[in-house]
């Protein structure tokens, strides 16, 4: 079942980066083109690996860019060649946009002169967008995005603050790791622990009720009672979203996060109905745990002469009935209180990005 999902899993050493745009002036260069860069086109990965002499380094900067801050000039260079690696996850911050994306590879072209880069930085300071042609940085990243939003949007305000305080070219976000994360996607796996974020899209004032009994029954329903192992984060501010953690991600909490996201679509998903998307899921669970009753009676049956090995497999078998009827149990309680609070909250899951509809037929075509 958990195949049906397409779940990105984020390795543990992912790094989180911010990268400005000069104001924003390349940002719609970056996303059409789907490349990163920053300047000081003079400090190349041969000249930032290879020269000893930082204090030169550093004085040539100053002269040539006319830096206050020569070293830190220096250290964002040797940063993004070096330090941001492919696979990390880079924000791309432009003006009242967002851009999320995956890093790739590290490359150089050789088609801007220093004097080609000062020139440019001029006229953007110097208002004058008519002379700006394209980025003229030689020092890129590969990308490919992910997702983009807009102010609009409404943008965590946990990231805005970390984003408005700071103003360099190219910083860490590591700390913002799940808030990031929680933008590029609506369900991903990250270290263990599977989130699911859930927008709430209603404007007006949030009932109290209404949200608490989404969450709760949401909660209970993707970690399978086990209340120790769910956790929710939310960033609510009418509209905002609400972050469900399963720790220590199972294959028995795919089918039930499938089944909250169906209810969630609000009856329908594509052009099934909500009772057969239901039946199809329950029938999909009776199989799997049919299929692991069968391989236990035929355990079973090979330990005639070991009683005590027979009872516990006999004791696994009952219990396995048993997970099946409750989680059964669980959805047909859980579905209506979820269904009626995500219709009051205007819960909206981003359609697209997370069922795989292939995979999803082919589910209902063999239930």
């Amino acid at each position: 079942m958990e195949n049906i999902f397409e779940i990105p899993n984020i390795g543990s050493d992912c790094n989180f980066w911010m990268l400005r745009t000069k104001a924003g002036w390349f940002y719609d260069e970056y996303i059409e083109n789907e490349f990163i860069a920053i300047g000081w086109n003079s400090i190349s990965k041969s000249v930032a690996s290879n020269y000893l002499n930082d204090e030169r380094l550093k004085t040539e900067i100053k002269k040539v860019y006319n830096e206050k801050l020569p070293g830190s000039a220096l250290n964002k260079c040797r940063r993004f060649i070096s330090e941001v690696k492919e696979g990390d996850i880079v924000l791309i911050a432009g003006r009242g946009k967002i851009a999320f994306a995956e890093v790739g590879e590290y490359c150089e072209i050789e088609k801007f002169s220093v004097k080609d880069e000062i020139d440019i930085n001029k006229s953007i300071q110097n208002g004058e967008v008519g002379k700006l042609n394209s980025c003229p940085y030689n020092k890129r990243r590969n990308i490919k995005v992910i997702s983009e939003i807009t102010e609009e949007q409404n943008i965590n305000p946990y990231l805005y603050k970390a984003m408005s305080g700071n103003m360099h070219s190219l910083s860490n976000l590591n700390d913002y790791a799940e808030i990031i994360l929680s933008a590029c996607y609506d369900i991903y796996m990250w270290k263990d622990n599977v989130s699911v974020t859930f927008r709430v899209e209603k404007e007006s004032n949030i009932n109290a009720f209404d949200f608490a009994e989404f969450v709760s029954n949401t909660a209970k329903l993707v970690s399978n009672e086990k209340e120790h192992d769910v956790a929710v984060k939310t960033s609510l501010h009418s509209p905002g979203d609400v972050i469900l953690q399963a720790l220590g991600f199972a294959k028995d909490n795919a089918i039930l996060i499938a089944a909250v996201y169906f209810i969630v679509f609000g009856g329908k998903f594509k052009n099934y109905e909500f009772n057969s998307i239901f039946n199809c899921i329950k029938s999909f669970m009776e199989r799997g745990h049919n299929k692991k009753i069968k391989e236990l009676q035929l355990e079973e049956k090979g330990l005639q002469n070991d009683k005590l090995k027979q009872e516990i497999i006999s004791l696994e078998i009952k219990n396995e009935k048993e997970r099946y009827e409750n989680q059964c149990r669980l959805i047909d309680e859980t579905a209506p209180h979820i269904y009626e609070a995500s219709k009051e909250l205007n819960v909206t899951p981003r359609d697209g990005n997370i069922i795989s509809d292939n995979k999803f037929k082919e589910m209902l075509d063999n239930a």
